[in-house]
């Protein structure tokens, strides 16, 4: 078998195909034996019911703690016999253990870190590969009292962590130094070799502040009301990357669609916006919605048309538009010039130039100026203009006094 490296995701689609991979019949015709002529009067003979699937060793290593967390239900399954194939699991504390049995070819699939998951691909030559990513957003910082409340108060502490030389300690040292914090030296890490080991230190007092990931969050709250969750890191990391993941925000956008999201210039984006592209669409006019052709193995001979799918086409915001925190812009919105979006909204269709508007689905509430004014701004597009020239008129552009606008310089 092909050595696949893969969070749990991937090993719960491998047993899924494999269970609905089309098996060939017994009898079926080939073209050195043509099927017998069954002549008139002949009784039909009975048909050998299918033999089942044979099942084969699929052998399953993985880290204990959040990394492992979904493979319970494949272990339960596994250990009643139940499982599609045999899934042999094999259990580590730390990232490092399983780094030279799986490079000698000793897991069909493994559940580790995304780092190493990338040094095992240079270091195999791209014979170990990342099938899916499935763990993510599961750090916490885990305080002792109520001193901390952003990044900026973790300078001078000491923080328990495992996961050295692994995804904890490279996205601590990140969301530190984003904050201006240099590790080692404004805050100190303490590394543990296992999580349970941090969230004992925590149990007994003998820790302050952790870096721990779920569900050891969760069982170290429960044992100790003198616990809180002071920070979450993916929130800490979202607000140090800022807009440098933007592209993680445009979602199901395919290439061979061909379909663009345009956006203007001077646009003020909120945090956790999504703008959902063209490839999220189903075909509607079937029976069923589900695109089966992404099981492959044979699935894909009912793969859809690009006739059958809605494609709703580019996705258009225009310029000077502010959108408010986690609004979703779906697939063919446009948005015009000027708009503003309230917060939460979900944007379907079409949201004329200087508007606010709101909701689920979105619906202009009010338009922002009157129709004179509106058109003149449209002609007068002052987003092209050079930054000398919009540094002239900067005062007028920002100002109430909405008699300025026609008086601006040419």
């Amino acid at each position: 078998m092909k050595k696949v490296l893969s969070l749990l995701l991937a090993a719960a689609m491998v047993f899924t195909f494999g269970a609905c991979a089309p098996k060939e019949k017994a009898g079926t015709e080939t073209p050195d034996t043509p099927a017998q002529q069954q002549t008139p009067g002949t009784p039909a003979e009975p048909e050998t019911p299918e033999a089942p699937a044979e099942k084969i060793d699929i052998r399953v290593a993985a880290l204990k703690g959040p990394t492992a967390m979904g493979m319970v239900k494949l272990m339960d399954d596994a250990e009643k016999g139940e499982g599609a194939n045999n899934y042999i699991f094999t259990l580590a504390g730390a990232p490092d253990e399983l780094t030279g049995p799986i490079i000698q070819g000793e897991f069909d699939i493994a559940a580790v870190p995304t780092n190493l998951a990338a040094v095992l691909y240079n270091k195999t030559e791209g014979k170990v590969k990342l099938a899916a990513l499935n763990t993510l957003g599961v750090l916490y910082v885990v305080e002792r009292g109520d001193t901390i409340q952003s990044v900026a108060d973790l300078k001078g502490k000491t923080i328990y962590s495992s996961g050295q030389g692994a995804v904890p300690e490279y996205a601590l040292n990140y969301v530190l130094e984003k904050n201006g914090l240099k590790p080692g030296e404004d805050v100190t890490v303490e590394y543990k070799s296992e999580h349970a080991e941090i969230a004992t230190l925590l149990a007994a007092g003998n820790a302050q502040v952790a870096l721990l990931p779920q569900p050891f969050v969760t069982a170290t709250l429960a044992q100790n009301e003198n616990l809180r969750v002071a920070l979450d890191l993916t929130e800490a990391w979202d607000a140090a990357t800022g807009g440098e993941d933007f592209e993680a925000h445009v979602t199901h956008h395919y290439e061979f669609l061909g379909d663009r999201l345009i956006i203007g210039k001077f646009c003020a984006i909120g945090k956790g916006v999504e703008f959902v592209m063209n490839g999220a669409n189903h075909r509607m006019a079937s029976v069923t919605t589900y695109p089966f052709n992404i099981f492959a193995h044979g699935w894909e001979k009912c793969t859809p048309s690009l006739d059958e799918l809605p494609l709703k086409g580019d996705t258009v915001v225009g310029n000077d538009v502010w959108m408010g925190q986690h609004v979703t812009v779906l697939p063919g919105a446009h948005i015009g010039d000027g708009a503003i979006i309230g917060a939460n909204s979900v944007v379907s269709g079409d949201i004329p130039p200087y508007t606010i508007a709101a909701g689920n689905p979105c619906r202009v509430i009010r338009p922002r100026f009157d129709r004179e004014l509106t058109d003149y701004l449209l002609k007068l597009r002052w987003w092209d203009w050079e930054p000398e020239k919009i540094f002239r008129n900067l005062e007028a552009l920002c100002s109430g006094d909405l008699e300025q606008i026609p008086r601006i310089e040419p």
